[in-house]
């Protein structure tokens, strides 16, 4: 691991952040054998030590005043921007959608929603639906049984159409056989 590996992880060490057994292994392994950022991290170390035991004295009465008009008259230029970031402001807006929703769903539920989102219109009973469903598959049935008669009828007039083209054809090669057969006969006898 190099020196610029460690400043990166630094910081992540220094506040128990996210980082696996084996990184926090070779990052320690590290320490031993730079004293450069062993030196570092343990300034790193001091430095947030003090932090936490650094403790503000009450300001005196006034103090404050000249400071918070300071800040309101500078120009907003001037000032640190909020630095919310555009990630923040996303799970912030899909956190407000979901609890949106799920409140819609819990009021559709109770039969509680305003009239303008109701079903308008008559609704199907059980029965009609039913009907509906039937209709619709019987009608799918009769396409699909349609379209296998069309299919089957194509096949058999192929079959019939070779079926006279292998008939014409045996005439044919059966007259040609039986004269190649007379043919050697007749020159078998002639030849003995």
């Amino acid at each position: 691991m190099n020196c610029k590996g460690i400043e990166q992880q630094m910081m992540d060490v220094l506040y128990g952040e996210a980082l696996d057994s084996r990184e926090c292994f070779a990052f320690f392994r590290h320490l031993q054998e730079c004293s450069e950022c062993r030196r570092e991290y343990d300034e790193l170390v001091e430095t947030r030590r003090a932090l936490s035991e650094w403790q503000v004295d009450d300001l005196p009465d006034g103090t404050l005043k000249p400071l918070i008009r300071e800040w309101e008259t500078e120009s907003p230029s001037a000032r640190p921007a909020a630095s919310v970031s555009y990630w923040t402001w996303m799970q912030r807006a899909a956190a407000v959608f979901l609890m949106a929703l799920g409140l819609w769903t819990l009021l559709a539920q109770a039969g509680l929603t305003p009239a303008w989102a109701r079903p308008t219109g008559p609704v199907l009973s059980e029965a009609e639906l039913e009907q509906i469903v039937q209709e619709k598959a019987s009608r799918m049935v009769a396409d699909e049984v349609y379209s296998m008669k069309a299919h089957f009828q194509g096949l058999l007039e192929r079959f019939q159409n070779e079926l006279r083209y292998v008939e014409q054809n045996s005439d044919k090669q059966s007259r040609e056989l039986l004269e190649v057969m007379q043919g050697q006969r007749e020159r078998s006898s002639s030849g003995t």
